[in-house]
């Protein structure tokens, strides 16, 4: 029952924050392998839907590549997401990994970050 209820609050989850967040971008990179158009045309992609409908791996590589391009916004909706679902699966009773997840926050915390001072100090 646990795992059923966590696994339909981790898909509402991804679909409502990149449902609520949906922006079509052009993709700058036609070679990357990650994107997800997810409501967008053919040249175009959503980069919520980028990140959360990959594989960790690809949200990893999505999060370290140039050709998803975040606002402050997108990232800490990201952040809080995976956060949210990170705790509460900690405390599951499932087997559940605490190392991938763990490594998509602090990319994302980086990129918040990162994100902050490009604001603060222009070049």
């Amino acid at each position: 029952m646990e795992v059923s209820v966590f696994a339909g609050m981790t898909a509402m989850t991804f679909f409502m924050v990149s449902l609520i967040m949906n922006k079509c971008m052009p993709k700058s990179d036609p070679k990357f392998p990650f994107y997800h158009n997810a409501r967008c045309s053919e040249n175009e992609y959503s980069p919520m839907a980028t990140l959360f409908f990959n594989t960790e791996g690809g949200t990893i590589r999505s999060l370290l590549s140039k050709a998803v391009t975040l606002n402050i916004y997108e990232t800490m909706a990201f952040i809080m997401a995976w956060s949210l679902l990170f705790f509460t699966t900690y405390g599951v009773q499932v087997p559940s990994g605490v190392f991938l997840p763990g490594i998509i926050i602090g990319l994302a915390v980086g990129q918040a970050y990162g994100n902050i001072w490009v604001t603060i100090f222009p070049t």
